[in-house]
């Protein structure tokens, strides 16, 4: 009786140990130390052993080079020890199953495809590849798919196919080569043709071996990415002869039934296989698929279930739902029982719209978008969830909104358009300063502008729908779809009265933008004395509202205006003659050329007294011509343009794309003798100056500085110095703020002011809130904003009285052009029981506002201290501490972090006592990034500070002076070193 030998397992103690070691370290210092120790042991260790006399036994070998692997995963070079790949070698050409193990390992892991060694190795290979231990096989076999160099490639593949195909060959070692092949292929597609493979693969889908078909169909997945994925449809019918006998017929082995699911992997790469090509054209190859699909639909149910056994049945259901989105329509609904399946898909993914978990919910959006699309008889059956879908476009993951709103866009009918769309605004206006998002953000308006226009009903809805959004949107909308709005108005003349009504109604609304005045200005000069009888829409009324917001527009808008301005001029010069006529004398010396040509010109235009020769420069504005759909561009088709249109886009070539090029022409009023003016939108130039720009969807829209006034200029007119005057600029609520994001900026017994800010690298926001303590009303109240320079603004607009106890907001986004040391001013008037009233104070816009904590080690700190050496950049200087906040550190360093958005740099002083930060300064232009360096040594026994600071930019090195001392210390008491 042979005595049976019991192997003892081996572990590798030392490398055990070595793991806790390193686990073990407190800092990465620690741990560089520790493996610089170990690597220098181990380079001993095979340097003493390198003699044949004196040789390293195999145990040790392997330990070391298993330690290698180690720490070259943990991301160290183990270039020092680089004798480790020959030892490899030497291991996989071992006798023992251990050491080849090892050295296959280690090959697999350390080995480059461009190394020196690779022709030795696939010598090795070569030789352990046609060994008739499966087990040595696999070796290999595993470390040609880690490495997969090109030379291993073309040498080995041949023998790896020979494996693959041989029927003798251990069913381990055909999977094993499979996805070998695979690895090779995806690296040198050029080593595989359909020609050589077709019979192959053939043959191997007639085996019953799971896992090898498994693996088989991986490879075959991949040959039906390539340009010749045609010829791969003759493995159509094999493979649905597949699904039959797993799902249907149940042969498999009780191995591969994973959680009660039959071979889940395998069904999903099946599915995936067949949603390459469309329905087979042989009815049995038909029919078997058909009642697979259904069979997969009606007999899934994953509810009261574990977890992995609901995931294995939702991924085999979602692949069969996604098989039957594929499919042709024609082909599924051509017999009853297809159409049946499509009823009882929407019916499935309706159950799951509800999940608790958010995968489901995503696969169940996309899946539903998938068949609404594939099938648009289908929108009927997922219709009826619809407000499903509405919550889910509220859901806190953005990936399941995304997937929300594209099922909306594509399940919207003539039906449910008008809520649709009044839904998606409404999440709109909620989600506008999801800064976060503005991806989507823009994705939303896009598809909310295309719904509104592919399904109009009546223009009024439309261009009240279209103006209510870029209400919403601002000036992140593109000038497409302003551009859009004047086509629609301008060719139907049944609108046109509404449109330069509703128009004149969004020029009064606070949050107008730059947009809504390119609309208001073009819309109000060809159809604005439609409105003209009627007292509120007068000629001065329409003239007022596009001119107070002329100085906040950029200088293409400014040009359209002018050309509303003649337009007005020729229309109205009883009225309006005297007053444009100032506005094109005071803009003839701007600095802008197109504003002074357009100014000049208009001004010589209003002059000349043939009226014949005016009447042709100002003709009527003729109709647009329809042109392609520009919605095209976001669904990938390219469509001519049909009844009820989308967005269209020019196609001249004379003009540019999404830009009017041609000047306008005066329209003649049906109630005039005279042709009547019209506004000309020349030279809009689509690049808009940084006001217009959004910068991380934080950039709002434009506002007015000033409400509107009576007058010619309102807003360039200098405000009368008030009998009462007060300036509570240096307020203690002041320095608080510029450390807080919000609180109380000025208050007394008539007036409150609280603020709340965001910022986001270069831009940001605040928003005021003013509230009426009095118990009176304050008449007359109006905020105007002194802005300083490279702070580009945006500023809202406030209520013109406030009653008791009644609060109005205001609303200011900031652009931070580059560095500055100042901070702007508002201005608050108000009229209380007759007497006017002004209060004068600074918005805590300081620099480090646009600042954030830069975390460098004390070497980069040093070598950015070093770089910075300008005289007005470095600032040195002693002040002493305020008497009532002796020295405390944990104080200064909430200041430093939290208040200034630096972050601390340990390490760089070796006094305790002495505090090191470090920070980015953010700015627009250029995308730059200015360094902030600060060193703040203190003495706590004198209440004195030392501090040196050294920015990229010499405002940025004052400002911050200013407010490190303003905090900490007494300006009085400081000396410049």
């Amino acid at each position: 009786m042979s005595k049976r030998v019991v192997r003892k397992k081996q572990s590798f103690k030392g490398l055990t140990n070595f793991i806790k070691e390193l686990r073990a370290c407190e800092s990465k210092e620690d741990e560089q130390e520790a493996v610089n120790k170990e690597m220098a042991n181990i380079r001993k260790k095979f340097t003493k052993h390198s003699n044949k006399k004196h040789t390293l036994p195999s145990y040790q070998k392997r330990k070391y080079i298993c330690k290698i692997m180690y720490m070259f995963m943990l991301g160290y070079d183990v270039e020092a020890v680089n004798f480790v790949y020959m030892e490899a070698v030497k291991l996989c050409a071992s006798d023992s199953f251990v050491d080849k193990q090892v050295g296959y390992i280690a090959l697999g892991v350390l080995l480059t495809d461009s190394h020196s060694l690779i022709p030795l190795v696939i010598q090795r290979m070569q030789t352990d590849l046609n060994s008739r231990n499966s087990f040595v096989q696999g070796l290999p076999l595993t470390a040609i798919a880690n490495i997969g160099s090109r030379e291993m490639a073309e040498t080995l593949t041949p023998i790896i196919v020979k494996m693959l195909l041989a029927p003798d060959s251990a069913s381990i070692i055909r999977k094993k080569s499979a996805l070998s092949l695979l690895q090779l292929y995806r690296k040198f597609p050029y080593l595989s043709t359909p020609d050589q493979w077709l019979t192959k693969l053939e043959l191997l889908l007639k085996e019953h071996d799971v896992g090898l078909l498994c693996s088989v169909l991986s490879l075959i997945l991949f040959f039906t990415q390539s340009d010749d994925r045609d010829a791969y449809a003759i493995f159509v019918d094999p493979i649905i002869q597949i699904l039959k006998r797993i799902v249907l017929e149940k042969g498999y082995s009780r191995d591969y039934l994973y959680f009660k699911v039959p071979c889940p992997w395998l069904q999903v790469k099946l599915y995936r296989f067949l949603r390459s090509y469309p329905m087979p054209t042989s009815p049995a190859s038909r029919e078997a698929l058909i009642q697979v699909l259904k069979h997969v639909i009606t007999h899934t149910n994953t509810r009261g279930q574990s977890v992995n056994q609901r995931n294995a049945k939702n991924c085999v259901l979602f692949e069969a739902l996604s098989l039957v989105c594929h499919l042709e329509s024609d082909e599924v609904h051509s017999r009853g029982e297809g159409a049946a399946i499509m009823k009882q898909a929407a019916h499935v993914l309706g159950k799951f719209m509800s999940s608790k978990e958010a995968n489901v919910r995503y696969l169940t959006l996309e899946g539903m978008y998938n068949l609404v699309t594939s099938a648009p008889n289908s929108v009927p059956l997922v219709a009826r969830h619809l407000d499903t879908v509405i919550m889910a476009i509220r859901d806190p993951d953005i990936s399941i909104r995304r997937r929300a709103l594209d099922l909306l866009f594509g399940m919207c009918d003539l039906e449910n358009s008008k809520r649709v769309v009044a839904e998606l605004m409404g999440f709109l206006q909620e989600s506008a300063y999801d800064v976060e998002n503005n991806s989507f953000h823009d994705e939303l308006v896009i598809k909310i502008a295309i719904l509104a226009e592919r399904y109009i009903s009546d223009g009024a809805w439309y261009i009240e729908s279209i103006l209510r959004l870029i209400t919403l949107a601002g000036d992140t909308i593109s000038d497409a779809l302003w551009h859009r709005v004047v086509r629609v108005v301008t060719n139907n003349e049944d609108q046109q009265a509404h449109g330069a009504r509703v128009s004149f109604r969004a020029l009064q609304h606070p949050n107008w933008n730059e947009v809504t005045v390119k609309i208001g200005g073009y819309l109000l000069g060809e159809f604005g004395h439609l409105i003209a009888d009627d007292v509120a829409t007068g000629p001065e009324q329409q003239f007022y509202a596009l001119h107070s917001k002329f100085p906040f527009c950029s200088a293409p808008t400014q040009a359209l205006l002018l050309s509303t301005y003649i337009k007005f001029s020729n229309l109205y010069p009883e009225e309006l003659a005297d007053v444009v006529g100032e506005v094109f004398l005071q803009y003839q010396n701007s600095h802008d050329t197109e504003i002074q040509q357009r100014a000049s010109e208009y001004w010589n235009l209003s002059e000349y007294e043939d009226a014949e020769l005016i009447s042709k420069v100002l003709y009527q504005m003729p109709k647009f011509p329809e042109r392609k759909r520009l919605d095209a561009q976001s669904t990938g088709r390219s469509e001519d343009t049909t009844e009820g249109g989308d967005y269209y886009e020019d196609d001249d070539d004379e003009e540019e794309s999404s830009e009017f090029s041609e000047r306008y022409r005066s329209p003649a009023p049906a109630a005039a003798a005279s042709p009547s003016p019209a506004p000309s939108p020349a030279a809009q130039a689509p690049a808009p100056v940084a006001m217009a720009t959004p910068v991380t969807g934080m950039m709002m829209p434009t506002q007015p500085m000033m409400p509107m006034q009576p007058d010619l200029t309102p807003a360039l007119q200098p405000m009368d110095t008030p009998s009462l005057v007060r300036d509570p600029a240096d307020s203690q609520y002041f320095r608080d703020l510029s450390l807080a994001s919000e609180g109380v900026l000025y208050e007394d017994r008539y007036l409150q002011v609280g603020v709340k800010s965001q910022f986001q690298k270069a831009a940001g926001r605040y928003m005021l809130y003013y509230g009426n303590v009095s118990g009176q009303t304050l008449s007359g109240f109006s905020v105007s904003f002194s802005p300083v320079p490279y702070l580009a603004a945006q500023v809202g607009q406030v209520k013109p009285a406030l009653q008791p106890d009644e609060q109005t907001q205001q609303l200011i986004n900031l652009l931070c052009e580059t560095a500055y040391n100042d901070t702007p001013t508002l201005k608050v008037s108000f009229t209380l029981n007759g007497t006017p009233v002004q209060l004068s104070f600074r918005l805590p816009v300081v620099p480090t506002k646009f600042c954030q904590p830069d975390p460098i080690t004390p070497a980069l700190f040093f070598h950015k201290w070093k770089q910075i050496v300008a005289p007005r950049q470095v600032y040195v200087a002693m002040f002493q501490g305020l008497a009532s906040k002796p020295v405390d550190l944990a104080h200064i360093t909430n200041v430093l972090t939290n208040g200034y958005n630096l972050s601390m740099v340990p390490g760089v002083d070796a006094n305790p006592n002495n505090l090191v930060a470090a920070g980015l300064f953010h700015t627009e232009r250029n995308q730059a990034q200015l360094t902030c360096l600060v060193r703040l040594e203190t003495h706590s026994a004198a209440n004195f500070y030392r501090i040196s600071l050294r920015t990229d930019h010499y405002h940025l090195t004052a400002a911050l002076a200013s407010l490190i001392i303003s905090q900490l210390g007494q300006i009085s008491t400081i000396q410049v070193a």
